[in-house]
């Protein structure tokens, strides 16, 4: 405040998640405010709208979960709304510090100062680190809400998902041999490539450099620069470029394509996927410079992740034939009328009475997460329905690399384990 009485303009200092992860080793208070975001977002962006929108489902004998779908989009990905179920987190440990408190400089503390006035007390609070307990450990608790989501009787959740999808576009798009060779190659893909870029076997290669090079993939592949890669791997700038330059010089058809792409969506205004679909960009020739640079990174990310969105989509429509083909009553979904419901009570809300409709048969798509496909199948039925989902994946398209698909099968969508067929 001056001496008028009026303030002053003051800097806000920031508090996102990069900030307080940089402070927790100095007090368990920036921890505990991560903590809490993270289980705030978990009830406000999926429990609370998820109890909002379910309702009892008479035919499957249990309650369900209806989202709007919204298909046209900019880059051509499915989006959800009331509720967004892609937004529903993995299973994860949260960590609450036990002690919240002053804590002094390390150090300012010694043998000497315990002997004076208060000295055992602020010794004993520095013998518990900031979140830990008595014991030195600290207490976690597992979040798991995915487990909260379950098949209808006699049947199980069934998930496939392409592996390193848009990587792949990218290599087919930008006709890069050496990328191509590694990706239709098999084997750890990302392992293969820290390989190329360190120079040496993929099977010397540690988790770091393995983890390095996958975030150097995607990041060259979206535009981002060297100080921001440089965050996220934890170096110096210099250090960052030094890694760009590197993946750059190995793989000389993806830069030369990341080129041309920019290059011609100026000329045109517009960038085109692999199957056509165009999308306009004015601001590529805009004279303001960031409206310029999002345009660019906009024209490389809708030719490799608008062409992956019509790879799953194209899988989606032909999954979606073979089942019904296979499976007659696979062509109505869980919200159609089933023709033994077409009576009064039907439309009651809750459980009906004397209800006896036969469970469904087959494999029934519940939900698209980008590259990942969910499907609800019967027991019985599946081995044939993974069998029908993985082909039609794996051959949605003729590409020049191949398109392997993984898949999961358990009894909840958070608890899923590898399935082979």
């Amino acid at each position: 405040m001056t001496r008028r009485g009026t303030s002053r303009g003051t800097k806000h200092l920031s508090t996102n998640k990069d900030v307080l992860e940089r402070l927790k080793p100095l007090h368990p208070l920036p921890g505990l405010i991560i903590e809490w975001r993270r289980i705030n977002s978990a009830l406000t962006k999926v429990v609370f709208p998820l109890q909002k929108e379910k309702c009892f489902n008479p035919r499957l004998d249990m309650p369900r979960i209806h989202s709007m779908s919204q298909t046209h989009t900019a880059t051509g990905r499915v989006s959800f709304a009331e509720p967004n179920l892609q937004n529903v987190p993995k299973d994860f440990a949260i960590t609450l510090p036990t002690t919240i408190a002053e804590s002094p400089p390390p150090g300012a503390w010694d043998e000497k100062s315990s002997s004076k006035r208060g000295g055992r007390r602020r010794q004993s609070m520095m013998n518990v680190k900031p979140g830990t307990n008595s014991t030195g450990v600290a207490p976690n608790f597992s979040v798991s809400m995915r487990n909260a989501f379950i098949p209808f009787k006699n049947g199980v959740l069934l998930a496939a998902d392409y592996s390193q999808l848009e990587l792949r576009l990218i290599a087919h798009l930008a006709n890069d041999e050496r990328l191509r060779k590694i990706l239709n190659g098999g084997g750890d893909v990302f392992r293969m490539i820290a390989g190329e870029l360190y120079r040496a076997p993929a099977e010397s290669i540690k988790d770091n450099q393995r983890q390095h090079a996958k975030q150097v993939c995607y990041g060259i592949i979206y535009g981002i620069g060297a100080k921001a890669l440089g965050e996220q791997l934890g170096l110096t700038e210099e250090e960052a470029a030094l890694f760009i330059d590197k993946f750059t010089s190995r793989f000389v058809g993806v830069k030369k394509y990341l080129k041309e792409t920019v290059e011609q969506c100026k000329k045109q205004g517009f960038v085109k996927t692999v199957t056509g679909r165009k999308r306009f960009l004015p601001s590529i020739n805009s004279p303001n410079t960031h409206a310029h640079s999002q345009a660019a990174r906009q024209a490389v990310n809708t030719t490799v992740q608008g062409s992956a969105a019509d790879l799953v989509k194209t899988a989606m429509v032909n999954i979606d034939k073979r089942l019904t083909k296979e499976f007659p009553s696979c062509v109505m979904t869980h919200r159609h009328s089933h023709p033994d419901l077409q009576s009064s009570r039907s439309k009651i809300r809750g459980r009906p009475s004397n209800f006896n409709v036969p469970h469904p048969i087959g494999g029934y798509f519940v939900l698209q997460l980008h590259d990942e496909l969910i499907f609800e199948v019967s027991v019985n039925e599946l081995r044939i329905v993974a069998q029908i989902v993985k082909t039609e994946m794996e051959d949605a398209m003729k590409l020049s690399v191949v398109t392997p698909v993984k898949m999961k099968a358990g009894p909840s969508w958070g608890n899923m384990a590898e399935f082979e067929l």
